[in-house]
């Protein structure tokens, strides 16, 4: 449920601090969500919470993951987020090791990346 909080209060901080900037108000801001897996109960609950916020806030919200609980598995969707190019990343990431290069790619290409 902390998660769900966090991640919640994530979404918001982030589309309040794109949202910021006056002659930026009519850009439609993209916000990624890669769950953990997208087939458990917590991470579907996630993606609920996080579209009602994002619909709240006028945020498109691209939500993108794998089946399973595997960084093999979400290392590719994460690469294929970063070539979309959204405005910025939520993640539960599945491994803190195999997980750090895709992040790092993301940060190089200026996208906001929230674990």
């Amino acid at each position: 449920m902390k998660k769900i909080v966090a991640a919640l209060a994530a979404l918001a901080v982030s589309a309040t601090v794109l949202m910021a900037p006056a002659q930026a108000q009519d850009k439609k801001y993209t916000i990624a969500l890669i769950p953990g897996l997208t087939t458990d109960g917590f991470y579907i609950t996630m993606r609920k919470g996080a579209q009602a916020a994002a619909d709240a806030l006028g945020v498109n919200l691209v939500f993108q993951g794998a089946p399973d609980f595997n960084p093999v598995t979400q290392v590719p969707v994460l690469d294929a987020v970063i070539a979309k190019k959204p405005d910025a990343i939520l993640i539960a990431p599945t491994d803190k090791v195999q997980l750090v290069e895709p992040l790092r790619k993301a940060n190089d290409a200026g996208i906001p990346v929230i674990t």
